[in-house]
């Protein structure tokens, strides 16, 4: 009694789906570099906002404690008994005025948004003291005739666009100016200079530096005028040096009213609506005219009529030849040795199959042991052969491929088979004339790449 032993191959372990920690961190590392870098970018934006809502503002902002505010010099007002109003209209001012003459207005056109004649009916209201800070431009015509501008300065080793002369020291008041007792000098400073006129005998320079004053105190008719050019000494950062706080709450807190008066939006001169007409340049009409007729002509002259579809009977008959060559060639091109060795095993081992009657969907791994144990071929090589291999060159590809036409050639020998299907007739078996199994001829686009 003969026993066949059949070997039998022990399944590959299952992977796990259990994510490594290196595994996992490389899943979760781009949301958590996202995450970080939105939490830097808000963290650097409020920095930014905070450093600009404490470093910055508006100068000379009665509310701002930023270092170019006036927020100290608005609190020493109060305490000396000055009621502070701010106002931002023009016409709110005027009605200030028209009910209490006996008030200080400050004028500060930071934004430039008063002309000469705004100007000059701000001055005319009747108001007991006009303090205009930093006056300079044209729209300030009204009180070029007590003094006009003449230049700028600077801190000692800051420099500015116009800056003939250098601020080295503290400037003294002088003995005309009225405000001498109490603010005897003024710190040094971003400052413009004013040269006094000659034609307003009772105008009066305060502070004088090389070429003019930093504060001028003219009439104009009954209203006391002070032009300050000295608007940096009056911030919260320069407030305490000198005399500066003694010079502003003089000049400021004559009397028990101030309107701190900036103009803003109110004060805006609106023109008429502007249309869409206003925007469009005049010559574009014609020239996008121009450019449709110039297209509309092209395509009449350059267009093309389609002809009649091209009639085809259907369905086409490709044959397998052209088929299997077309692969190949897309094979070929990508490099892909591996799809090519599966369709040469595909079909290889579906003639395995046939000839050993076995199943057409039994596995590989089944077709490979009954190959070993019928054609006498190893069984590494077997399974590198017609399972395992994975070629990296054409030559590869190439060996591989003979290599399974081999382990064909030595199933069909091994079976008693000629390469028509047929068995051979021996005399030990004379009913070998008619085929045992039924086996199909080699296609031969199988092997074909």
């Amino acid at each position: 009694m003969t026993t066949t032993t059949t070997e039998t191959t022990s399944p590959a372990p299952t992977p796990s789906n259990t994510l490594t920690p290196r595994q996992h961190w490389h899943r979760i590392r781009p949301w958590c570099f996202s995450a970080l870098f939105i939490v830097a970018t808000l963290l650097v934006g409020a920095a930014i906002t905070a450093s600009t809502v404490s470093r910055s503002g508006h100068l000379l902002n009665p509310q701002s404690p930023a270092p170019n505010g006036a927020k100290a010099l608005a609190e020493a007002l109060q305490d000396h008994g000055v009621h502070l109003t701010q106002r931002d209209s023009l016409d709110d001012v005027l009605a200030d005025i028209e009910a209490n003459p006996n008030r200080t207005v400050l004028l500060h056109d930071r934004a430039a948004l008063l002309d000469s004649d705004r100007i000059e009916q701000l001055l005319d209201a009747g108001a007991n003291r006009v303090v205009a800070i930093n006056p300079v431009g044209d729209r300030f015509e009204p009180i070029t005739e007590y003094a006009w501008y003449s230049g700028s300065i600077a801190p000692e080793g800051d420099t500015l666009e116009n800056d003939p002369y250098a601020a080295e020291h503290d400037y003294p008041a002088g003995e005309q100016c009225p405000l001498a007792s109490k603010a005897p000098a003024l710190g040094p400073g971003h400052a413009s200079v004013f040269t006094v006129g000659e034609n307003d005998p009772d105008a009066v320079g305060c502070y004088e530096t090389g070429s003019g004053s930093l504060i001028v105190v003219a009439q104009h008719k009954t209203t006391e005028l002070i032009m300050v050019g000295a608007y940096e000494q009056f911030t919260n950062d320069r407030i305490a040096v000198e005399s500066n706080a003694a010079a502003a709450i003089n000049i400021l807190g004559a009397n028990e009213e101030l309107i701190w008066y900036v103009p803003g939006a109110p004060d805006v001169q609106v023109a008429a609506t502007p249309t869409f007409d206003d925007y469009v340049p005049k010559w574009i009409t014609p020239v996008m005219l121009l450019a449709c007729c110039s297209a509309l002509a092209l395509m009449f002259w350059r267009g093309r009529r389609l002809g009649p579809l091209v009639a085809e009977r259907l369905p086409v008959t490709v044959p397998a030849s052209e088929t299997v060559e077309g692969r190949a060639r897309l094979y070929a091109k990508n490099r892909s040795q591996l799809h090519a060795l599966d369709a040469i095993r595909i079909g290889t081992l579906g003639r395995l199959a046939g000839l050993l009657g076995l199943e057409r969907n039994a596995s590989a791994a089944v077709i490979a042991d009954a190959v070993t144990r019928v054609a006498q071929v190893p069984r590494d090589h077997a399974y590198r052969v017609l399972v395992h291999a994975e070629p990296t060159s054409d030559a590869e590809l190439v060996d591989l491929a003979n290599a399974c036409a081999e382990i064909e050639r030595r199933t069909r020998t091994a079976l008693g088979y000629t390469e028509t299907g047929r068995r051979i007739q021996t005399p030990d078996d004379p009913t070998a004339e008619t085929p045992t199994f039924a086996v199909r001829d080699a296609d031969p686009g199988d092997n074909q790449l």
